[in-house]
């Protein structure tokens, strides 16, 4: 099986000090919309500028096949939406107003290497984090909460307003309040089809973080929110020496999520695996979709309730009906 994914730089080493650089850079392989990469002035000094939280940033139009490196912050705008994968299959699907600074990779502590750490200033995001991957023991940082990816498949949202959410379709993540004044700031696990939120301020109504299962209407959020159809059309528009990365990253995604199916829920894998088609652009769109339209069938609500018009599109009608319309 191969794998992929967006922004991140470590330093861990795989097959050679000069084979590590490339593990830690992302790819986009897909943009729709306003996406931009800003950075420090000094990395570009000849601009265009913009002021984002009181810093100078350059920035430059993200476009697919563009690397993208450790410190740099990718934001999209409110018609913004983006994917980024690495060379093992991990891979970021930024929603709609998002902005994330980037991490640079592992970092030294008391002689210890630490998990690499991702910022999340606002917006949504969902990835995929291969268990025993290079960022594995991610750490996702909010204004208002810090997530511990143990693996594999969350999205976390962070709005200003209402605060941080995080809920899992794979694997597990540990949720911790960290702003001040917090109820409790001890970790609680959030297991697959869980969602724990951390509100942006302390009330008298305040509570500590608690795991509760996933409502249809916040799995249906999820899929609204980072879905991300690729274009044959924009990959026709590359030159051959990017389409063919392009595909070669989107072909690891495919193998990376397929991979992580078949381990955490291998009645789904046997269900889906002889319709997989690893050379379409489309595949790891639909098998994403695929997970959301199974956990939408065990969320809580009407059972065996039918999806509404609007709940259908969300989640693909054609991916729903091709996979799950004979689904007990």
């Amino acid at each position: 099986m191969r794998t992929i994914l967006l922004s991140i730089l470590f330093s861990i080493p795989l097959f050679s000090l000069q084979s590590n650089a490339q593990t830690f850079v992302g790819t986009f392989v897909m943009t729709k919309g306003d996406v931009k990469v800003l950075r420090s002035p000094s990395a570009n000094p000849k601009g265009p500028f913009l002021v984002y939280e009181g810093k100078k940033f350059s920035y430059e139009k993200a476009r697919i096949g563009r690397k993208v490196k450790g410190n740099e912050l990718v934001q999209t705008g409110t018609d913004g939406r983006a994917k980024v994968v690495y060379p093992n299959g991990d891979n970021f699907n930024l929603g709609p107003g998002t902005s994330m600074s980037m991490p640079s990779g592992n970092e030294a502590a008391k002689g210890k290497k630490t998990g690499s750490k991702l910022n999340l200033f606002y917006g949504r995001v969902r990835s995929l984090i291969t268990k025993g991957g290079p960022r594995t023991n991610l750490k996702v940082k909010t204004p208002s909460a810090t997530a511990g990816v143990r693996g594999t498949d969350f999205f976390l949202r962070h709005n200003p307003t209402e605060g941080s959410q995080v809920s899992v379709l794979r694997g597990e993540v540990s949720m911790q309040d960290t702003k001040k004044g917090a109820i409790s700031s001890k970790p609680i696990k959030v297991k697959k089809g869980f969602t724990a939120k951390v509100e942006n301020k302390v009330t008298k109504k305040s509570k500590a973080v608690k795991a509760e299962l996933a409502t249809k209407e916040e799995i249906v959020e999820i899929q609204k929110e980072t879905a991300l159809k690729p274009s044959q059309k924009a990959m026709d528009k590359l030159s051959e020496k990017v389409k063919k990365e392009v595909q070669k990253l989107n072909v690891k995604s495919t193998e990376a999520v397929v991979a992580d199916i078949k381990k955490d829920d291998p009645k789904l894998y046997e269900q889906i695996k002889d319709k997989i088609d690893m050379n379409n652009i489309d595949e790891v769109y639909e098998i994403n979709t695929k997970v959301v339209a199974k956990l939408y069938e065990q969320a809580p609500g009407e059972v065996k309730k039918k999806p509404s018009a609007e709940e259908l599109e969300a989640i693909g009608k054609d991916v729903y009906n091709k996979y799950f319309r004979s689904v007990e």
